[in-house]
């Protein structure tokens, strides 16, 4: 009696027996876990290697901002060396420095005809001083009136 050649999965399921042991469903199961312990691993390595990757980025942000910093501190510091070399240089500028500022401020006021308000702490500058009493003062108009007259006419507040 002669049996029947044997199919190709026939041999291959043999072959597989014969070497490893095992059927093929056994070689299917053995595989696939084989391949989702690769997936996990790849995974993992992918992970770390991202969190490498961000703390070198942060660590090498960290130090370009310091770097940074002290390139912006050392030109600040030139730029005072070059100031001080100056002859015409004054750390704190005197009384003559001040009024000639000042000087400068009442030219601007006649160019642009705005008037700087003469009230203590407010420091705008109006076109209309009866105006400006009313609205950011919260004078009534007489009072307003009054207190431009006086300014005209020379009498302190």
């Amino acid at each position: 009696i002669t049996r029947p050649p044997l199919t190709y999965a026939q041999k291959t399921q043999g072959l597989l027996v014969s070497v490893c042991g095992m059927d093929i469903s056994t070689s299917l199961e053995m595989l696939t876990m084989m391949t989702v312990e690769l997936l996990e691993m790849l995974t993992m390595m992918t992970v770390e290697l991202l969190e490498m990757l961000t703390m070198m980025t942060v660590d090498l942000l960290e130090m370009l901002t310091m770097m940074t910093g002290l390139i912006g501190d050392a030109n600040n510091d030139m730029e005072l060396q070059k100031k001080k070399s100056d002859p015409d240089w004054k750390e704190h500028p005197d009384e003559e420095n001040l009024e000639s500022d000042l000087g400068k401020d009442r030219v601007r006021d006649l160019k642009d005809k705005k008037k700087l308000c003469p009230l203590s702490g407010c420091g705008c500058r109006v076109n209309k001083l009866k105006k400006h009493y009313r609205q950011k003062h919260k004078m009534s108009a007489e009072e307003a009136n009054n207190v431009y007259q006086e300014l005209k006419t020379g009498d302190k507040l």
